[in-house]
């Protein structure tokens, strides 16, 4: 059996703002200058691609690199590609290779627009059909203004701190002050006057030039978010080049910013009613109480007046905001965001800070932030996606707020930005299909968005719709992952209305249900802990348990009772670069554990921050999954 590659960075989807940060406090202040004027949407012109050469590959030295068997290249990219002979920067790519017989190379993005994509080409690895993973070397990449590509850096981490534990309600002066004098916009448009080097053209421009070195006549791809507007945009560039492309967790801009204001804020207020429904009905969450509405607004309100303390640090209003929208993504956070509260409520602010620390990729330890903040900022302003609010400003908060309880967080303190560039204008010429995937509960992308995104690809683009909740459809349905498989491979389209429900979680059986377990471990309600180690919750059955002590300990203990019930252990190894964390596993006849063991110290990193609620403090998090048919054991390599 070949070793479970481990994800760790499943939460970091959390963070990968579709533009979608709904803060009001991030607008500029209204003294800064506007960037240009005119029509919204402006005709993507013809692009220049400069030649590049192709990848050397070699050991990735990023952050758990080792444990997901990535490798990783550096490429020299111009700046302007109208100028290949000009400046150049380096464009920082990673790659898991196929297993099988590779057809070529399938590009992925995470989204953002900000978000470093590296890892993400062993997340995509890790949760593609294992038939479209044999048959493409994955290839991340780090678009130009993120992670180690010519990264954004507008200002010092403690201006980020200001500008991002801000109050959204702010009610007092000082309060308002802070949200008018800390311009974070203003801050980096002030550093980068050539804004336009980070737009999303040049970025489609980047990921044709890197087509062409990786030996691909056509691109394939697969983008969730904003990525899925990169995707779009590239369709529209270079519409011959198009290969298969999937996008996922649908993003079309708005072409007004009170149109894209209203429907994210929709969006995410339409999640979070579903959250507090399942809170209210689910007696395991920490949260739980006969009017779940009521208490979380109580909470926002104590908060609000008097903001708890975590190691020097303010945790109020706006981190609960933060911590919340963070949580909205994925619903296997969803029991996250109740035991922050519960502990929040407790007069223990620590969840809640892991969580909005989570969102804005602050790192636990050094207080050092990565690019997303920033790069989000630039790219969205340089791409037309951030846009002015028109109107009276009164009115349309009173329309904001009246789309949900999350609007709690809704102010007139600044809306001024000094964006207003056009966007490329999405159409699509080629032959090649292409299929769109939209959340009916995305909070992030809302299924509106999927739906004009559809009708601006035309009549080659076929829509997935998929009625469950989080961001992004593809992973979470058995339905939707049945359908791209078939058009990775085979270039069928999927059924004209295809609708794809939510996988159910795997019930734990044999293995995970029959062994006693020691009594120490204590049982954690989060059914799709599964993905937490990067593997499917529809194939792999998992429980997740806390332990007090270390990862090593609770590993020790799980792999002492499990031996004794007849398990032979196959494997377990110290997670590289992650301080006490273990992965490991066992077989008993055709039962086969898969465990991962995250002591304290792992915990309380950047890449697991946002499980802390779950564990508490001094105690460890054991995840134990079992394959539960072919798919699975297929998907280990077994």
């Amino acid at each position: 059996m070949k070793r479970s590659p481990v994800v760790l960075s499943v939460f970091v989807a959390a963070a990968l703002l579709s533009s979608c940060s709904i803060r009001s406090d991030k607008a500029a202040s209204p003294s800064t200058t506007a960037l240009s004027t005119g029509d919204p949407l402006v005709p993507v012109p013809s692009l220049p691609v400069a030649t590049v050469k192709a990848p050397t590959w070699g050991v990735c030295t990023n952050r758990l690199a080792a444990s997901i068997k990535l490798e990783c290249a550096k490429v020299k990219m111009p700046v302007d590609h109208a100028k290949p002979n000009g400046e150049t920067f380096t464009l920082m790519v990673s790659r898991v290779k196929a297993k099988g017989s590779r057809r070529g190379s399938m590009l992925v993005n995470p989204g953002g627009p900000g978000a470093s994509g590296i890892t993400y080409a062993s997340s995509v690895a890790s949760r593609m059909p294992a038939s479209v993973r044999d048959a493409y070397d994955i290839i991340g990449f780090d678009p130009r203004g993120t992670g180690e590509s010519m990264p954004v850096d507008c200002v010092p981490d403690a201006f980020l701190d200001s500008s991002l534990d801000l109050d959204p309600t702010p009610d007092n002066a000082d309060e308002l002050a802070a949200v008018k004098t800390t311009d974070l916009e203003g801050a980096c448009l002030k550093k980068y006057p050539d804004i336009d080097r980070f737009s999303t053209l040049r970025v489609v421009q980047d990921m044709d030039a890197l087509r062409a070195a990786l030996g691909d006549t056509k691109l394939t791809y697969y983008g969730v978010s904003y990525g899925s507007y990169l995707g779009a945009v590239y369709a529209t560039a270079f519409p011959s080049k198009v290969g298969a492309m999937v996008l996922d967790g649908a993003f079309l801009p708005e072409t007004t910013g009170n149109q894209s204001t209203i429907v994210q804020w929709g969006g995410f207020n339409k999640a979070f009613g579903n959250w507090e429904t399942w809170c209210q009905a689910e007696k395991t969450c920490a949260f739980n109480a006969p009017d779940v509405q009521a208490r979380y607004l109580a909470l926002v309100d104590r908060l609000d007046t008097a903001p708890l303390s975590v190691k020097g640090r303010a945790v109020g209003e706006g981190a609960v905001q933060l911590a919340t929208i963070a949580s909205l993504y994925s619903k296997l956070s969803w029991p996250i965001l109740a035991a922050a509260l519960a502990e929040g409520e407790a007069g223990d602010g620590s969840g809640i800070l892991a969580l909005a620390d989570s969102y804005n990729q602050r790192d636990p330890k050094s207080g050092k932030y990565d690019t997303l903040a920033e790069a989000n900022t630039v790219i969205s302003c340089a791409s037309g996606i951030s846009q002015p609010i028109d109107g009276d400003l009164a009115a349309f908060v009173d329309q904001l707020k009246a789309l949900g309880n999350l609007s709690r967080f809704v102010s007139d303190a600044d809306w001024a930005t000094a964006c207003n560039k056009g966007q490329p204008q999405v159409t699509y010429s080629g032959s090649a299909s292409i299929v769109v995937i939209g959340g009916k509960n995305d909070p992030a992308t809302p299924y509106s968005q999927a739906l004009t995104l559809t009708a601006a690809l035309g009549s080659k683009a076929s829509l997935i719709t998929f009625t469950g909740e989080g961001h992004g459809g593809l992973f979470e349905s058995t339905c939707a992952k049945d359908a791209v498989e078939k058009y990775y491979l085979s270039g069928t389209r999927p059924a004209v209305g295809i609708t794809c429900e939510q996988a159910a979680p795997a019930k734990p059986t044999g293995a995970l249900a029959g062994v006693a377990l020691p009594g120490t471990f204590t049982e954690v309600p989060m059914e799709e802990g599964a993905a937490l180690l990067g593997l499917d919750s529809a194939n792999f059955a998992s429980r997740t348990f806390k332990y007090f002590g270390t990862g090593k300990a609770a590993a020790d203990a799980l792999i002492a009772a499990l031996t004794k019930g007849g398990f032979t252990p196959l494997y377990d190894d110290n997670i590289p670069d992650l301080p006490d964390a273990v992965i490991g596993g066992l077989q008993s006849g055709s039962d086969i554990v898969i465990f991962g063991s995250f002591g304290p110290k792992a915990i309380d990193t950047a890449d697991m921050q946002s499980i802390a609620p779950l564990a508490g403090p001094n105690t460890a998090l054991i995840i134990i999954a079992t394959p539960i048919n072919a798919e699975a054991l297929k998907s280990l390599g077994g």
